[in-house]
């Protein structure tokens, strides 16, 4: 995690501004991500870090992709995350797709069984290992394939004969159903032939034969499978001796159902209240949410749970930093709630971190954590507000005209982008001559080179030691936020300026402005009271606030060296304090 380099958004909420994307909170507002009312499946994905990828099908049968494609998940023939929904290929036979963490499995009408991605550990069950297949790849030859589940590296799916199949990551021999190591191929669970469907987690599978009976496998830290053990299982076990189970839905480490009579079940790890029986105890075996026998359908993300009941209201609980939920806060949730009004809701899918649904008119509405664009549009949201990322030091100063290298600077970004998978770059193809592979920096910067922030220079350096200019984070900011209006240049200094454009986008932006003098000193040091400032703004704007006024009346901090009245107080306050 974060290390005390400064005190970085801790909780990442201001992350997005160097990506162009914040998350939304709220349904049934302006915040909430309305796409075109002809989707008929969805499926959410990722990983924790941000890396989310949708996938979804059309009702015309054209399939859609949007989000994280660093393994090429998306199926669009490039590893470039996209922040707008695009069709893969042309085909107009999809049936159905599910997402996992960095590959997506999907079946077309004829039953021909489709996949690509990352095949790091043989999840996409081509036979191939390791490799990234950047577009949809047809897995056999076989025309018999009805349901599919993407899960964290393997895949698990069902034939039209009811047979049981899986492949990819198998852990230490528990996660899929088989004793051994990793599957490339599909290979058979078992001999029955009434498995009617199944739900791959995190390092678990739950499924449900034709009987009603529910049977779980692989990983059991949290007592995911519900057989009342921690006990890892290498093939099925049936959970209870009871029939009547309709579906199921395993998450990160936990698993929910509902029964044929309505009710709602839950398992596993608790943390964040993610089972909803208004408790933080973890349930080694299932357990009925509340008592109402109205349940129609329910999934499971990485850490909250999404459901619809019969009326086609929707409900919610679990984890909600990201606004996940839907709810308009982020507020945990422990037991289910309503979120809003509206009983028209159809199909329901949550990811890690992020939820997306259709309507009964067939729109897609998507909601919560944005990083690589898994939402699907720009989102601006209604936040309570950011948090601190930046300390003072010891002795209770600020050091305001202090400056910071350029290193410094994108290792912040970086972390603030990378908080939990790191992204790890080529060693043996260094951008610049003067960032070498061992160089502390090293990954962050060659991470900023791939998101467009700093740009190749012509003298192959960096000059990572080089202290921050005013003109470095307009151009950082600029790049990496998207930015296109462009004010008049008033300034009568940077007519000549290589990086004018960027300084005047910045400036339209309102996160920076000039000097009295008329000039814009482009290549000034920029003191840590202009970056806070520029910061600041930023943020504030994103949130549709009116610089700081509306900010400062709770907030006092008391740097000796930075007093009330000292021009950037508001800013070093909200920049230290939060808001």
């Amino acid at each position: 995690m974060i290390k005390k380099f400064c005190k970085l958004f801790t909780m990442l909420m201001a992350i997005e501004m160097f990506v162009g994307f914040l998350p939304s909170l709220a349904l049934d507002t302006d915040d909430t991500i309305a796409l075109t009312s002809e989707y008929s499946v969805i499926s959410a994905g990722g990983s924790s870090g941000g890396r989310g990828h949708t996938v979804a099908i059309k009702t015309d049968g054209s399939l859609w992709a949007w989000g994280s494609n660093s393994s090429g998940q998306l199926g669009d023939g490039t590893l470039e995350n996209k922040r707008e929904p695009v069709r893969i290929g042309t085909a107009s036979d999809w049936k159905s797709v599910s997402s996992g963490v960095a590959h997506t499995i999907a079946i077309k009408t004829d039953g021909s069984l489709w996949a690509w991605g990352s095949n790091w550990v043989g999840a996409l069950g081509d036979g191939k290992l390791p490799y990234i297949q950047h577009t949809p790849a047809r897995i056999g030859t076989g025309l018999d394939w009805d349901s599919v589940s993407a899960g964290n590296g393997n895949t698990v799916a069902i034939k039209t004969d009811g047979s049981l199949w899986f492949w990819g990551s198998n852990g230490d021999g528990t996660d899929i159903g088989i004793s051994g190591t990793h599957r490339t191929m599909p290979e058979r669970i078992g001999t029955d032939t009434d498995w009617s469907n199944a739900s791959a987690g995190s390092g678990h599978v739950a499924a449900i034969k034709s009987d009603g009976s529910l049977w779980a496998w692989g990983r059991n830290f949290w007592g995911q499978l519900g057989d009342g053990t921690t006990d890892f299982r290498a093939a099925p076990v049936r959970i209870g001796t009871t029939a009547d189970w309709s579906s199921v839905s395993a998450g990160g480490e936990f698993t929910v159902a509902i029964k044929t009579d309505g009710s709602l079940w839950a398992w596993g790890w608790n943390d964040d209240g993610r089972i909803g029986d208004g408790t933080t105890i973890d349930r080694l075996k299932p357990v009925q949410i509340e008592t109402a026998s109205d349940w129609t359908s329910v999934s499971a993300g990485s850490d909250h749970t999404v459901a619809i009941k019969a009326n086609g209201s929707l409900w919610a609980w679990g984890r909600n930093f990201w606004g996940q939920l839907g709810d308009g806060t982020r507020t945990k949730r422990y037991i289910p709630v309503q979120i809003g009004i509206a009983t028209n809701w159809s199909s329901i899918f949550a990811g890690c971190d992020y939820t997306v649904a259709i309507k009964t008119d067939g729109s897609l509405r998507t909601w919560g954590q944005n990083f690589e664009g898994q939402l699907g549009s720009e989102v601006i949201f209604d936040p309570s507000g950011f948090e601190a990322f930046i300390d003072g030091y010891q002795d209770n100063t600020f050091r305001g005209e202090n400056a910071m290298s350029r290193e410094e600077f994108i290792n912040i970004l970086f972390k603030l982008m990378n908080p939990d998978v790191p992204f790890v770059a080529d060693e043996n193809n260094p951008t610049f001559s003067d960032v070498a592979p061992e160089r502390w920096s090293y990954h962050a910067i060659e991470w900023a080179v791939t998101k467009g922030i700093i740009g190749a220079a012509e003298s192959g350096n960096f000059n990572p030691d080089k202290e921050l200019t005013r003109a470095d984070i307009a151009v950082m900011l600029a790049r990496g936020e998207g930015w296109t209006s462009v004010a008049e240049n008033t300034f009568s200094d940077i007519a000549d300026h290589p990086e004018m454009d960027c300084i005047l986008k910045a400036v339209a932006a309102g996160v920076f402005e000039g000097y009295s003098d008329g000039t814009f000193r482009p290549d000034a040091t920029a003191t840590r009271y202009e970056l806070v400032t520029a910061l600041v703004r930023y943020l504030l704007g994103a949130l549709g606030v009116e610089h700081t006024d509306n900010f400062l009346n709770e907030i006092i901090v008391t740097f000796v060296d930075t007093p009330q009245t000292h021009w950037a107080y508001r800013y070093v306050a909200l920049a230290t304090v939060g808001v």
